[in-house]
């Protein structure tokens, strides 16, 4: 009897340490899915849209005003990429849910009102400095959506336009710089 009371013991040993080890290596499972839109993300797409919006209808509108080869192919530049990101961002809107709408906020109707009204080198100078003015707030609204978004794909594109963006800023700032000091 020793004998099997020392094997049912040693087995109750073993058991125990399987199940201790079963139970120490059990990770909590912390993954999130990638494939919700949080907080920041509904945000994003909601201002993104806003953005391209009015940067496309101020670009159509300066198509129609400038003469100069470096403003057309600054304004080709503008209407091209937003327009593209525009459209990239319906996609992704429609994969994760999510209704992209073409609106432009007021502030942003009523820039595109006073350039309207002017012409020359004050329509020029004016359309590139009001280029200038949101983009750090645009950059850093790409940039929260990098760091803070939950949806893969939203991140994505955020990521993947934050440096196109970053590159307009610089063509923007540079024209202004050389033509419009």
């Amino acid at each position: 009897m020793k004998n099997l009371s020392d094997k049912i013991f040693l087995f109750t040993i073993g058991v125990s340490m399987v199940l201790l080890l079963i139970v120490a290596c059990k990770k909590e499972d912390t993954t999130v899915d990638e494939t919700k839109l949080n907080g920041t993300d509904s945000l994003f797409i909601q201002k993104a849209a806003a953005y391209d919006s009015a940067e496309i209808s101020a670009a159509a509108l300066a198509l129609t005003k400038v003469d100069s080869a470096y403003m057309i192919a600054y304004s080709e530049s503008m209407l091209f990429d937003h327009s593209k990101a525009r459209n990239d961002l319906k996609v992704m809107g429609n994969v994760v849910g999510f209704t992209v709408r073409d609106s432009i906020s007021n502030q942003n109707k009523t820039l595109i009102a006073y350039l309207a009204s002017i012409t020359d080198s004050t329509f020029d100078s004016t359309y590139v400095t009001s280029r200038l003015v949101p983009k750090q707030m645009i950059v850093d609204m790409y940039i929260d959506e990098v760091d803070n978004g939950n949806q893969k794909n939203i991140r994505n594109y955020a990521s993947f336009y934050l440096d196109i963006v970053r590159q307009q800023y610089s063509r923007a700032d540079s024209i202004r710089f050389a033509y419009f000091p």
